[in-house]
């Protein structure tokens, strides 16, 4: 009879790679979440021995793991000094459970891991004085404290986001996060944006700071951009691809870069009376037929006047109520005041001039993700909406005309 030979080895979690580019945060029998099954191991009731072995495969020259959820907890651990080595066992990986974009150095989980002590933990910290509801009480306060102890952050006075690069090895696809997270940041108070949040993993590549959190380095670029200038900390870390540089240095990039169908969510970023309110960035004249629409349709009063009545007083006057405010994409500018562009194309139309320009107000210049989940390219023609608000029989005559005019 012959046995078949197991071949057991022991690796440090830091040698072993992910080859996924997400995992779910429980297990798959549904019994904890993973961050529970951390907790449990930092407090002594269960030991790495305890969790069953890991399968790794060699690929390429590096070392790879299909059981990311339990990778995950060690190097965790590791992070914590509380796991030097684990046991291994050689064998097969399917190639289609390889979906990372980041050689596998790092893996996205999707939802909260669950657990609470991992989140305070501090390599010297002493658990014998605490119980596990005293450490419910104390993390808020110790978060911060705790956090960059353990990361080892560093304060980034002299680098802004816009100063860190992009690695990213595959186009991006998940607008719904983004979207959500922006949202998440833009209504909580800048200083109430804990460390974890915003800290941000960083290594040197080809003389420049990059991250393999794309995501993450996106949102914080386009808080700047709405005027949000959270505290961030950057964690410098060892080059992970030392040893093949020449291969990542062509995934370097200043702009992240989406999948074509990709759409960013979220509502608070995109609304627009929420970005009339934000800071004049700049003041700038432009002819009024290089302002365009960013919706097909409009009111047909403003500020409680009949749009009608403006245009009659603007062309009368030459004026406008205020200064309309703009977003900026592609060096074109679009309207965030709708009905007042309309006004104004009302007024050059009937004076027969495409000389007519205007001041605006600068609000946002967006990047072509955020754009186009905003807004359509070049609307120069709108549809005005009917309401239930109070014309005049010469209003009414004005929306007419304004209407076979723009039909011609």
């Amino acid at each position: 009879m012959q046995f078949a030979v197991t071949m057991f080895s022991r690796k440090s979690p830091s040698e072993i790679r992910f080859s996924q580019d997400s995992i779910a945060n429980h297990w798959k029998d549904n019994s904890s979440g993973i961050g529970i099954t951390l907790d449990q191991l930092l407090k002594g009731e269960i030991t790495p021995d305890n969790i069953p072995t890991i399968t790794v495969s060699i690929r390429n020259g590096l070392l790879y793991t299909s059981d990311n959820r339990r990778l995950w907890v060690f190097k965790k651990l590791q992070d914590f000094e509380k796991c030097e080595s684990i046991k291994v066992i050689y064998g097969y990986i399917n190639p289609r459970k390889f979906t990372t974009t980041n050689y596998g150095t790092s893996i996205y989980v999707r939802g909260d891991p669950g657990g609470s002590v991992w989140k305070t933990w501090r390599k010297d910290t002493v658990r014998s004085p605490f119980t596990e509801n005293q450490y419910a009480v104390a993390g808020d306060i110790a978060l911060e404290s705790a956090f960059a102890s353990v990361m080892k952050l560093e304060e980034t006075e002299n680098i802004r986001p816009g100063d860190i690069r992009y690695l990213q090895m595959a186009p991006y696809s998940d607008g719904e996060y983004l979207g959500s997270l922006l949202d998440q940041w833009l209504t909580t108070d800048s200083s109430k944006i804990s460390l974890q949040e915003c800290f941000l993993k960083v290594f040197r590549l080809s003389g420049s700071y990059c991250t393999l959190q794309c995501d993450k380095l996106w949102v914080l670029r386009n808080l700047e951009k709405f005027g949000k200038n959270p505290k961030i900390r950057l964690k410098i870390e060892n080059n992970p691809f030392e040893e093949i540089e020449d291969m990542a240095v062509p995934f370097l990039r200043d702009s992240l870069e989406f999948g074509i169908n990709t759409r960013i969510a979220g509502s608070q970023w995109k609304n627009i009376d929420y970005l009339k309110k934000l800071p004049t960035i700049e003041t700038i004249v432009s002819p009024i037929s290089d302002i365009y629409f960013t919706r097909t349709t409009i009111s047909d009063f403003h500020e409680n006047e009949s749009i009608a009545k403006v245009l009659a007083y603007s062309y009368a006057t030459m004026t406008i109520p205020h200064r309309p405010r703009v977003v900026k994409y592609g060096g074109k500018y679009y309207a965030l005041d709708n009905e007042i562009l309309w006004v104004m194309k009302g007024v050059q139309n009937m004076k027969s001039s495409q000389n007519l320009a205007m001041n605006v107000e600068i609000k946002i210049e967006m990047d072509r993700p955020l754009f186009q989940a905003f807004a359509s390219d070049y609307i120069q023609k709108v549809t005005v909406r009917q309401t239930n608000f109070s014309h005049t029989n010469e209003e009414s005559f004005i929306f007419e005309c304004m209407k076979k005019m723009s039909s011609t």
